[in-house]
């Protein structure tokens, strides 16, 4: 019988928490590795981006992006890439949560300079 499994605690109360206690979710890192290579991708973007002079007319025009803003997003890929592997190494940092957030991150940096990408003039 594998350990974790309910049947070696006596007491009904502890049974459920010892099991709970012992389970291991298979690929519990998958969320950390996956944020760090979308924080990764997202941080080399941002930081080329901010070595180009020029940007689109939305990019500059619209939504103010100047090469400081995409630093600063470079940065703070960064600092979730690291979150990202310290979450990895150590299972009791919640993933999935900045996961979120970084999404949220990523796609407000995205939306920066993907409307112009469509070359639509209004």
């Amino acid at each position: 019988m594998r350990r974790g499994s309910w049947q070696h605690c006596n007491t009904p109360g502890r049974r459920w928490a010892a099991s709970a206690a012992h389970i291991r979710v298979e690929g519990e890192g998958m969320w950390s590795y996956a944020g760090l290579l979308c924080a990764l991708g997202t941080g080399v973007v941002a930081w080329l981006r901010s070595r180009t002079a020029n940007g689109t007319f939305y990019e500059r025009d619209v939504y103010g992006m100047t090469p400081r803003s995409h630093r600063r997003y470079a940065y703070a890929s960064a600092i979730f890439a690291l979150y990202f592997i310290a979450s990895a190494l150590r299972p009791a940092l919640p993933a999935v949560p900045a996961l979120g957030v970084f999404a949220v991150v990523a796609i407000l940096y995205a939306s920066s300079f993907v409307r112009g990408a469509t070359g639509e003039d209004e």
